[in-house]
């Protein structure tokens, strides 16, 4: 086989970072809910169509090492810093390889989860039929394949700002040169309306989002010479035509209805999903706006729930930092409490049970628990005697109904990380290497997170395991008398509050995902 030729990720990098709704646990989670016998996260096989640097699926093999992970890109660039990034951390269970989709072949064999994030509306359509293609032939009858796309109605408004930058580009060939323009002339219209209409509320929006952006990140989505966004029944019929079946959205809650939206409304979509699935998501979309869409898919002849079975949900963990509205929540009566997540989503419950687990879980976070865990502690604190039957259903109809409306998280395996510092604490190696090069880092939960701060950035690339409390205060004492930025006062205070501070950020960076001990 011919080397694949160069491409426009070889001459612009692409930021290559983890997305926790790609995870094997999040796509077999949903799975399982939904009638599905999904295999084991350790112990499965897993590929990413355009796995970038590795980013996203480096991090996944480090977390599950008794899983295998095949990653291919046409850039040879990429391939390279991921093949450095496995190096580094001495993974055995996770290769990367330059290879073009179309080129992909029986030789790699069958998969239990294919993952394809930020590739499917950036390719030519017989590329998108070659991907779909891939899911049907190199899944197994189980598997599970994770496709995410530009998404109608929302993406006509981008067609707007992306239609602007072209043309004021269109003379410009230096790369760098053509994004800054881009980002100037939304700007510009933005700032050139006396009256902010809903016009330039939009594009002012929309410059300071892309002001946050990186080059190859704007070069590469929203000024690529390819970007074709779809309706989802669009998506749903062309995944048809591979026999493939759309199963869920990766994040689970966005099947959920908007609590937004007129209860005549509520009732409509809420009927039509019993009718025809494929129609309510489409609704759901126009309704949203929906932009982006992270689509699961799998074969056709897998018998799926349209809802999810709750007896599966005892199997399953949990883990939730909603917090109570309330200083002090009332779990043992029937007064009505107000949960939020962090993401601003929100429940009103009346049920001490629901009360009782949702308090115990916002106690605990960062650490997960099982299902009989949670129902042995949440039970005694809302005084409802010994576990029993009924109250195993209630609280797996309660953790079911949170779920879907974005309050807990539910996974299939507990995670590894700390959630107390030990006494020679340990960060992840992949932040650490991730910290050589930025300030952006992939936590253990798989998300990706952005330190703020050269302390920040400093404190973990100390924790390898071999230095206690006391090693630490005396390199950060180093770090903060030599640096730049700060004045004689601003050292003294840290100095003076060192080893609080110290016990403070130790707690942030495990609650973050960052620690292993």
């Amino acid at each position: 086989m011919s080397a694949p030729t160069q491409t426009s990720y070889d001459e612009v990098e692409y930021p290559s970072y983890a997305y926790a709704q790609t995870h094997p646990d999040r796509l077999a989670t949903i799975a399982t809910l939904l009638g599905m016998n999904p295999a084991p996260i350790n112990a499965c096989r897993v590929l990413e169509l355009g796995c970038g640097a590795g980013g996203n699926i480096v991090p996944m093999a480090f977390g599950l090492p008794g899983s295998t992970f095949i990653g291919i890109d046409l850039a040879a660039a990429a391939i390279a810093q991921g093949q450095q990034f496995i190096q580094a951390l001495g993974l055995k269970n996770v290769s990367l390889h330059q290879l073009d989709v179309m080129a992909v072949s029986e030789e790699l064999g069958k998969f239990d989860y294919i993952i394809a994030h930020g590739i499917f509306s950036w390719v030519p359509q017989v590329v998108r039929d070659r991907m779909l293609a891939i899911c049907r032939s190199h899944l197994n009858d189980h598997g599970v394949a994770y496709i995410s796309f530009n998404a109608y109605p929302g993406c006509r408004l981008r067609e707007i700002v992306r239609d602007i930058m072209l043309f004021h580009t269109r003379d410009v060939t230096d790369i760098t040169e053509r994004v800054e323009q881009g980002r100037g002339v939304i700007k510009w219209i933005a700032e050139a309306q006396k009256e902010k209409n809903s016009y330039a509320r939009f594009l002012s929006e929309t410059a300071t989002r892309l002001a946050d952006r990186s080059v190859g990140s704007i070069y590469h989505d929203e000024m690529s010479e390819i970007n074709d966004p779809f309706y989802f029944h669009e998506f749903a019929k062309h995944a048809s035509q591979h026999n493939l079946q759309f199963l869920s959205e990766a994040d689970y809650f966005e099947g959920s209805v908007p609590n937004d939206l007129t209860d005549e409304v509520v009732a409509q979509v809420k009927q039509l999903n019993e009718q025809d699935p494929l129609a309510k998501e489409q609704y759901l979309d126009l309704l949203k706006g929906r932009s982006f869409r992270q689509s699961l898919l799998c074969h056709r002849e897998v018998a799926l729930a349209r809802h999810p079975i709750t007896d599966r949900v005892k199997n399953l963990f949990i883990r939730s930092r909603a917090e109570s509205v309330s200083a002090q929540p009332d779990v043992r009566s029937d007064k009505p409490e107000e949960f939020r997540s962090t993401k601003g989503a929100a429940a009103v419950t009346d049920n001490p049970l629901a009360k009782a687990a949702l308090v115990f879980l916002n106690k605990i976070y960062p650490q997960t628990v099982s299902f009989q865990d949670l129902m042995t502690n949440a039970v005694d604190l809302a005084n409802l005697g010994s576990p029993d039957e009924q109250l195993s259903n209630m609280l797996a109809s309660i953790l079911t109904a949170t779920y879907s409306v974005d309050l807990i998280e539910l996974r299939v395996q507990e995670g590894v990380f700390a959630a107390i510092p030990s006494s020679f604490p340990l960060a992840s190696p992949i932040a650490r290497y991730q910290l050589q090069q930025a300030n952006i880092v992939t936590t253990l939960f798989h998300n990706t997170l952005r330190l703020e701060g050269s302390l920040a950035c400093e404190l973990p690339r100390l924790l390898d395991g071999t230095r206690d409390r006391t090693a630490l205060i005396s390199e950060m004492t180093q770090i903060i008398k030599s640096n730049q930025t700060y004045d004689e006062a601003r050292k003294n205070e840290f100095l003076r509050d060192l080893p609080q501070e110290l016990e403070k950020r130790l707690a942030e960076l495990a609650n973050l995902g960052l620690l292993l001990g």
